[in-house]
């Protein structure tokens, strides 16, 4: 490459393509091009488009871009050699002050000197060289500084082709885990409802079975003193349903701020049991008073969730699901509740829905509950974990505003076994389980 072609060349690659000068403050851009910094700032500010290229049109919508110092160090070498290198392509140079040839080049101040310069006390102690010397040195920097650049372009441009790849790569991810999630969740919602018609089947099945051996008894028992009946509920095994409901599951944990001051928490927020003293705890309006609970930390506005609580041996407990906006510090309100509670009374368990105030027998105590709530469609459903089947089904419930789960292990009798209430968690369930469910996330 000729000389003029070199300088050329070195003044096309250190010049900004906004204000075709030389570069101030050089800073790359993600596309791999460089400009000064103040007129791509400017550039961004008037164009239309958020973060685009000057050069290629490139978006980045960052707006990112860091200082090419190599680029930087590169224009003040050329500015200052290019006058020189142009007086060497056009012919030797001669001093103003003594009418000589400048045939020497000053390191020190960077400029040339003939042998009068060079004799002078200015330059006395000063690095000094042959011009042809010092050019051909330069010219090596050069060559070897224009090598660096050229590579770091190549290597930028092979990042962002990387990137770009990546970036492809992720979007079709993407956009098949959505398919996959859209129509899992379709799948799950078809099997359930399914399940609920199943079950309200053999509900009214069985409804219309005791309703008919009531008709043919009637006249017996109206000849009777009334006496107090009690019933048990038909239970439908439903195969493959808590495999769905484990879809839903949320990782419940106990708030602490709003637990009665007899209840003990454990330092987990998964158990909770009641002492016989007051715990010496901060009076906050969250906290109950009237009431024997703790709450849920979680609240719900929307959405299906699942979770299950494990109360062992426990002969007394409560738990459902309650509005957040329920007053802490009198009587629970039925409005406010809905909620499964289990008893003994002497010999027989009991299980009480607070929602519709009845009470009914059941053969034996339960261990492991599932709670189920379908906020947009006013649903929420107890479920027996052990027995894998459905207790009761709540529809059409006024729900209004957040809804949070609640626990209360009930205030013990005389002959209560005290045991704690545990919100079970996906390792213990899968630890307990003869399979491994894994959720959606």
């Amino acid at each position: 490459m000729e000389v003029r072609d070199l300088i050329a060349h070195l003044k096309y690659e250190l010049t900004c393509a906004i204000c075709l000068d030389y570069f101030t403050e050089p800073v790359l851009v993600p596309c791999g091009h460089t400009f000064c910094k103040a007129c791509l700032l400017q550039c961004w500010e008037e164009a239309p488009t958020r973060g685009i290229c000057p050069e290629c049109k490139t978006v980045n919508e960052s707006r990112h871009f860091i200082a090419n110092l190599d680029v930087e160090n590169l224009t003040l070498t050329g500015k200052l050699i290019r006058p020189h290198l142009l007086q060497m392509v056009g012919g030797p140079s001669f001093c103003k002050e003594h009418q000589q040839v400048q045939e020497l080049f000053c390191e020190d101040d960077q400029r040339l000197l003939c042998k009068a310069c060079f004799s002078s006390r200015e330059h006395i102690f000063h690095k000094v060289s042959l011009l042809k010397k010092a050019a051909e040195s330069y010219r090596k920097k050069l060559q070897e500084m224009l090598e660096k650049l050229k590579e770091k372009t190549k290597e930028a441009d092979i990042a962002i082709n990387n990137e770009k790849k990546n970036m492809e790569q992720c979007q079709v991810k993407m956009q098949t885990l959505k398919g996959v999630i859209v129509f899992e969740y379709a799948k799950m919602y078809q099997f359930l409802m399914e399940d609920e018609k199943q079950h309200l089947a053999c509900l009214e099945k069985s409804y219309e079975k005791e309703l008919g051996e009531t008709g043919e008894e009637s006249e017996a028992l109206l000849l009777q003193c009334p006496q107090a009946t009690s019933q048990e509920w038909p239970r439908c095994r439903i195969l493959g349903m808590r495999d769905m409901l484990m879809t839903f599951h949320r990782d419940i944990t106990l708030d602490p701020e709003t637990a009665n001051p007899y209840l003990l928490l454990s330092e987990d927020l998964r158990s909770v049991t009641i002492g016989s003293t007051m715990q010496e705890v901060p009076d906050n309006p969250e906290r109950f008073e009237g009431a024997v609970i703790v709450l849920g930390t979680q609240k719900f506005t929307q959405g299906r969730h699942y979770w299950e609580v494990e109360v062992g041996d426990k002969t007394e407990w409560s738990v459902g699901i309650c509005r957040d906006s329920t007053d802490r510090k009198g009587r629970l309100l039925p409005v406010d509740v809905f909620s499964l509670t289990g008893f003994k009374m002497r010999d027989d368990f009991i299980l009480w829905v607070h929602d519709i105030m009845e009470a009914f027998l059941i053969p034996e105590p339960l261990h492991k509950l599932g709670i189920f709530l379908d906020y947009e469609c006013r649903h929420i459903a107890f479920y027996n974990v052990t027995s894998k089947s459905l207790i009761y089904s709540l529809l059409n419930v006024d729900f209004q505003g957040p809804l949070r789960p609640f626990f209360s292990p009930c205030i013990p009798n005389k002959d209560s076994i005290i045991r704690p209430l545990t919100i079970r968690t996906m390792t213990d369930q899968e630890a307990g389980d003869p399979y491994k469910v894994f959720p959606m996330e």
